[in-house]
């Protein structure tokens, strides 16, 4: 598959495809609220900090798990798996505070427009695996595939 009908972009290969095709094949697409009251912080040293937004669902996990079941030889990392979508990194605590009160800020003017019940959160349908990769450790990730969630 060519990201962009690019005949040059990278490529999914077929073989993990259908491993990730097979593995997300019982997962329907659903919903997820990304939290943003506060946004949390992981602290990779002290002078690198990431903000991060984390689901309100255990249906990432479910979908985690069901990869990682399928791609056990990719299981190097022995940490718990923490969902979440990383929004900013900062070099300092104060830095991210900071950027983690920006962010919620943001999200509040993003929902004005909603009851004001609406918990300060972005919403998103999960309906599709995306696949990335990159070079090198500095590179950017680009997209080299996507597979729908409950295609049998």
């Amino acid at each position: 598959m060519n990201v962009e009908g690019d005949p040059s972009s990278p490529q999914l290969e077929e073989d993990i495809s259908l491993r990730i095709h097979k593995a997300v094949k019982q997962l329907e697409p659903f919903h997820v609220s990304l939290s943003a009251d506060p946004p949390s912080r992981f602290s990779h040293s002290k002078r690198s900090k990431t903000v991060w937004l984390g689901p309100s669902t255990d249906r990432v996990q479910q979908l985690q798990a069901a990869l990682q079941a399928e791609f056990a030889e990719c299981n190097a990392d022995q940490r718990p798996y923490t969902p979440h979508l990383s929004v900013g990194q900062a070099d300092s605590d104060t830095g991210a505070q900071k950027l983690g009160d920006e962010i919620k800020d943001s999200i509040i003017d993003f929902n004005r427009d909603r009851e004001e019940s609406t918990p300060i959160a972005l919403d998103w349908h999960i309906d599709k695996v995306y696949v990335i990769e990159r070079k090198g450790f500095n590179d950017r990730f680009k997209v080299v595939g996507t597979i729908e969630l409950g295609t049998r």
